[in-house]
């Protein structure tokens, strides 16, 4: 594929496909057909509505390596911390919850809350959500888990706790998207953390649903 039909830059595509390698090294070409199901669905997820979210100036259009290693270094820390899939699950689906929350929740009739005032804001202010966002990015981490189930053997519960730590790494990535918006951080450092937000929340799930 062309890098401008993947949505990154030459530097972008680059660090994807080193990322790739490294992903399948740690841990196989399951784990890589993860990360391209994710790839996929971002894209599509962008191109969704593409002219509206240019005419409200929040269409991002290609991706840097930046975006690249900001979603996909906390999943490959995973694999070298441990093998269990769904804790890799658990960090893509985040990664795929906070895409799906901003490029399709962005769409929501209703405008969005912003966590800090609990006042309506203007859609793509950082730190703010709406219910059609949470659902959205709920189907995203969903999606990541469904996929997973095919290629990793996964129970039902393992699933839904998956989809359930996605939809809180992405939330917890609002939460720290408050700061962003304050000029704390930067949209990358968000992403880190909401990702590792999504490993640690399934870490307590494990606990608390085992």
């Amino acid at each position: 594929m062309k890098p401008n039909t993947l949505m990154l830059d030459k530097a972008g595509t680059i660090s994807a496909i080193l990322l790739g390698i490294v992903i399948t090294v740690l841990g196989g070409w399951q784990h890589l057909t993860i990360m391209l199901v994710f790839l996929t669905l971002s894209v599509i997820a962008s191109k969704i509505e593409k002219q509206r979210k240019e005419s409200m100036g929040v269409y991002e259009g290609e991706r840097t390596w930046k975006n690249v290693l900001s979603n996909g270094l906390v999943p490959a820390l995973v694999l070298v911390i441990t093998q269990d899939v769904r804790y890799f699950l658990a960090a893509v689906g985040a990664a795929q919850a906070d895409k799906f929350g901003s490029e399709i929740g962005v769409l929501s009739k209703k405008p969005p809350i912003f966590l800090l005032t609990l006042k309506t804001v203007k859609p793509g202010t950082n730190g703010a959500i709406t219910l059609f966002g949470l659902f959205a990015s709920f189907i995203g981490a969903l999606s990541i888990a469904l996929v997973g189930s095919m290629l990793f053997s996964l129970t039902v519960w393992d699933v839904i706790k998956v989809a359930l730590a996605g939809l809180g790494g992405s939330i917890i990535d609002s939460i720290v998207g408050v700061l962003e918006e304050r000029g704390i951080g930067n949209k990358e450092i968000t992403n880190v953390v909401g990702i590792a937000g999504g490993v640690i929340v399934y870490a307590l799930l494990e606990r608390l649903w085992a």
